[in-house]
């Protein structure tokens, strides 16, 4: 326990903009630790609820699921307009909620955090909508040309994504299934911005940035299994073995693996050595699927 405080506060240090390392994710994160579990704090969304009864009375008068995803989208990007802030513009982190609010501007994921929250306390089965398209929001830490849905973390190129938003607003080929609509909490909807962030840096060659990410998730959900095994194919990918077997749970030390610290090897040994790899590649892929979170 005093290990995970002594995280928080090194985190909640880290999410001021002035920060050389600070992450809008970072401060979502800190913002949802810090908030009522699950909600966004009241007074910050007090400017926002005043046309949720008109609203939730219009949704109860609609049957298909798209047709309510057309109304709350409306409402949240048309009648309280709010616009997703460019690169350059300074002044709207997540953190600044109360600002972004006040001049209905901001990040993608401010607005993702607080169209989440609205859609909660309307009880919008925002989860069963695959790609809802008001929050299909570009994110400047994304690469060119791909948007990042805060529903599942997905990341998708520009052209998926129209695709998918047109089969939504068409309501053709939506399954829609009521026992499967919860809304992701704060919690999980952050898990899943971290597994996409990490995903988006591997694929750039930023490894050290991919493996904060990695640490971010394991940090925030420390007893999933899902998590550590994902970061510990991260440390295996960058040849970093004892703190890969860590997470892995031994597997690589059982397979024969050459610690970090084992002396250079002959030349001889060169075809002995990619062979082990490949062995560890094979068993770790097929692996992979039978880890739950």
């Amino acid at each position: 326990m005093a290990d995970q405080k002594r995280c928080e506060r090194r985190f909640l240090a880290e999410i001021e903009p002035g920060h050389r390392h600070f992450s809008p994710l970072r401060a979502a994160l800190a913002l949802s630790q810090a908030a009522e579990p699950g909600r966004l704090p009241s007074q910050v969304l007090l400017p926002l609820l005043q046309g949720l009864p008109a609203l939730d009375e219009r949704l109860a008068g609609m049957g298909k699921p798209y047709q309510k995803f057309e109304a709350l989208s409306s409402y949240f990007f048309g009648e309280l307009g709010f616009l997703a802030a460019g690169p350059a513009e300074n002044g709207l982190a997540v953190t600044e909620l109360h600002a972004v609010v006040t001049r209905r501007r901001g990040r993608a994921l401010s607005l993702a955090l607080l169209y989440y929250d609205l859609a909660r306390r309307l009880a919008f089965p925002l989860r069963a909508l695959a790609q809802p398209g008001g929050v299909l929001l570009g994110s400047h830490w994304l690469p060119r040309g791909h948007v990042l849905d805060p529903a599942d973390g997905a990341v998708l190129p520009l052209d998926a994504a129209r695709h998918r938003v047109e089969l939504l607003i068409s309501g053709r080929r939506l399954a829609f299934q009521p026992q499967r609509l919860n809304p992701l909490s704060s919690r999980q909807l952050l898990e899943r911005y971290l597994v996409a962030m990490r995903i988006v840096y591997q694929a750039e060659g930023l490894a050290e940035e991919a493996l904060r990410a990695a640490d971010w998730r394991v940090r925030l959900m420390p007893r999933s299994r899902a998590a550590r095994w994902d970061r510990g194919l991260l440390l295996y990918s960058q040849d970093r073995y004892e703190d890969a077997d860590r997470d892995l749970g031994g597997l690589l030390g059982r397979t024969g693996r050459p610690r970090d610290d084992t002396p250079e090897r002959p030349a001889s040994t060169a075809k002995e050595a990619r062979e082990n790899r490949a062995a560890v590649n094979h068993l770790l892929a097929s692996l992979s699927g039978e880890v739950d979170a």
